[in-house]
């Protein structure tokens, strides 16, 4: 049954804004940056909305009706791949570049997460990690920690990456985030090895190995121009940056389906 929660959930977030989640968590960042620096409040902000969720699930075991918690961990699984934003700023982005016009496509990276670029390439660069990162926390974290511990997983997994960007300064809460990310982010790069260049993404996977404090959105970056571009050189014009980008939405889609892919697997083997 998580695995056709998993599917449906998938179809529905692409068939909807998801203006509503967005709402939602923005409403969420504001509240967690108008938290005092210290204190217990955070921490119990992040384990009500998952408790909760775990409760309903509870009494619905109870009350015998274990198809309202799945309604529920629907609802909640497409509130947590809901990111309107990078559609729209990525879209918004792609038509910059093909108008020639950088400071308007710096602009949309900007809003998405990225620092400071000096050229075509460090903008490259930016972009394809800004973008695979938003899809990583939109679509893999959450799959993963929906099939890990249901919805309470995904849900704790996505209040807790919003918290981070709206308290950037938290060290606690940065290695909460890197933690949640740090096996998601490597099976994201297994699944494009699958669909893209084998070779380039496994050295990839392999440089970064098990170090604990590889960032998620350079890491994810590296591994999807890797499995764009492989050993080939990026032409650091923008002709270079429209092509890879134009052919990053079909990369996602093939590597978020080989995952569904083997999480069938494993459901028929169990």
């Amino acid at each position: 049954m998580s695995f056709l929660v998993l599917v449906a959930a998938l179809l529905l977030s692409r068939h909807r804004a998801g203006e509503g989640a967005a709402a939602l968590f923005a409403r969420w960042r504001q509240v967690v940056g108008s938290l005092p620096a210290e204190g217990w409040r955070l921490p119990l902000l992040l384990f009500a909305g998952p408790a909760a969720v775990g409760a309903a699930g509870l009494a619905c075991a109870v009350l015998g009706a274990p198809w309202l918690y799945w309604l529920l961990a629907l609802g909640v699984l497409v509130t947590c791949l809901a990111d309107p934003e990078l559609h729209r700023r990525a879209d918004a982005f792609l038509d910059d570049l093909r108008r020639r016009d950088l400071q308007a496509a710096w602009h949309e990276v900007q809003a998405l997460g990225a620092g400071c670029a000096a050229d075509w390439r460090e903008l490259h660069a930016a972009s394809l990690a800004q973008i695979a990162h938003r899809h990583l926390r939109a679509r893999f974290c959450p799959f993963f920690w929906f099939a890990l511990l249901g919805a309470p997983g995904a849900l704790f997994y996505r209040l807790a990456a919003e918290a981070g960007e709206a308290r950037p300064q938290d060290g606690r809460l940065a290695a909460l985030v890197t933690f949640l990310e740090w096996l998601p982010v490597r099976l994201f790069g297994a699944s494009l090895a699958l669909v893209g260049n084998f070779g380039p993404v496994v050295a990839e996977l392999r440089a970064a190995g098990w170090a604990k404090s590889t960032d998620a959105a350079v890491l994810a970056g590296r591994l999807v121009r890797a499995a764009l571009s492989g050993s080939r050189a990026v032409d650091p014009g923008p002709e270079g940056e429209i092509a890879e980008l134009e052919a990053l939405p079909a990369l996602l889609d093939r590597a978020t389906l080989s995952w569904l892919a083997l999480v069938a697997l494993g459901v028929l083997a169990s």
